[in-house]
């Protein structure tokens, strides 16, 4: 079955004729059954036999010089776009136009180099599909004993053959989502080239608009984050690696650095937040004073603000803690310090300020209790003058 089928799949004619030895000396048919009847025996076959007899065996006799006159061309029929093991003086019977339909999906995507359609084919091919064409071949009367034997024998190895071909090619199908999945351009080169799948192949299809897609990023983004990284420009930054996201080429310069670089940025940010929340005002000097990026930012400006406002607001509570002649306390200052302290609750100054602020609301809330039973003893006592109290 040399052909350009037979090329795809690696055989030659020469391949197929260490197959499928054809010389001089055909091989030998079959012994065929004698009819009922017929009288011939091993006796008269041997005395020349009955005449029936005689013209069967000069049948077989034309039918193998038929198949033998042109044994070094054997396979090179080509019907339908393949050659088949018969004669090229013969005309394609019924068997032989099975035999192609049989064929030729898995012949074309074999030339296209097109794994996943030979997958389909060959599912086809091997199927109901397969038995059917088998005895097609089989029923055939137009067809000789040996050529129905060369054409089985040819279907059958080339749907062996377009298996392993097949295996073959799905090594290649992984090799090449393997560069698309490491993102590795220069690998996804060499598989293209190497394996040569059809364009329409799905993984070809996206390997090559990877490709297109890394060619455009290569081109553009390297010099724009090169710029972000002098600058330390953060926004910048985060708006390039956005546009470029997690699909852009392994090797693209300044993406490496350019991640480094925010992950710095957002390990400062959360020590400056986890510091602010705690209100502790030693931790925020210190993550400030760490901070290595833009001081204009809106949270280092807030912790910076908040640092600065800590002498004023330990000032508040310094006041507010000093009594004030014969009335105490301020009430009004307590309350101003204690709401507008933003730093550790364990500062002592808060602390004295909060227990002195706590102890004024009990203190009036106890007071405010006793007014009211006195208020309702007085209108038990006086009913009167605690009426015009109380509408006063």
């Amino acid at each position: 079955c040399g052909s350009s089928f037979g090329s795809a799949l690696g055989w030659s004619g020469q391949a197929w004729g260490r197959a499928m030895p054809m010389s001089s000396s055909l091989p030998a048919l079959p012994p065929m059954p004698q009819p009922p009847g017929s009288g011939g025996s091993a006796s008269s076959n041997a005395r020349g036999g009955s005449r029936a007899s005689r013209n069967r065996d000069r049948e077989r006799a034309a039918s193998a010089g038929k198949l033998g006159q042109n044994a070094e061309n054997w396979g090179g029929k080509a019907i339908g776009g393949l050659k088949l093991p018969i004669a090229t003086n013969s005309r394609p019977n019924d068997a032989v136009r099975a035999v192609v339909r049989h064929l030729e999906p898995v012949e074309l995507c074999v030339q296209k180099r097109s794994p996943s359609r030979l997958e389909v084919a060959l599912k086809e091919a091997k199927g109901t599909k397969y038995l059917k064409t088998m005895e097609v071949v089989r029923r055939s009367k137009s067809t000789p004993a040996l050529e129905k034997h060369a054409l089985e024998t040819c279907m059958a190895s080339q749907v062996v053959k377009a298996t392993a071909t097949l295996t073959h090619w799905q090594q290649g199908v992984r090799d090449i989502h393997l560069a698309r999945h490491e993102r590795d351009a220069e690998k996804l080169r060499e598989s293209l080239e190497n394996w040569r799948f059809s364009e329409e192949e799905p993984e070809v299809a996206k390997a090559k608009e990877d490709l297109d897609r890394w060619r455009r990023i290569e081109e553009t983004f390297p010099p724009l984050l090169q710029a972000g990284l002098e600058a330390r420009d953060i926004p910048q930054l985060k708006s390039i690696m956005a546009e470029v996201g997690s699909s852009n080429p392994v090797n693209l310069e300044g993406v490496k650095e350019a991640r480094q670089l925010l992950r710095a940025h957002a390990r400062q940010t959360r020590a400056l937040k986890e510091a602010m929340e705690a209100r502790k005002s030693a931790a925020m000097a210190e993550a400030l004073a760490a901070w290595e990026f833009d001081p204009s930012e809106q949270l280092p400006q807030h912790v910076s603000e908040l640092l600065n406002s800590y002498g004023a607001q330990a000032e508040a509570l310094r006041e507010a803690l000093a009594p004030e002649g014969e009335n105490g306390y301020n009430v009004d200052k307590l309350v101003h310090a204690v709401n507008g302290w933003s730093f550790e609750l364990e500062a002592t100054d808060y602390a004295e300020a909060a227990k002195l602020l706590k102890a004024h609301n009990a203190t009036g809330h106890h007071l405010e209790q006793l007014l009211l039973s006195n208020v309702e003893v007085q209108i038990h006592q006086d009913d009167d003058t605690m009426q015009e109290l109380l509408s006063k």
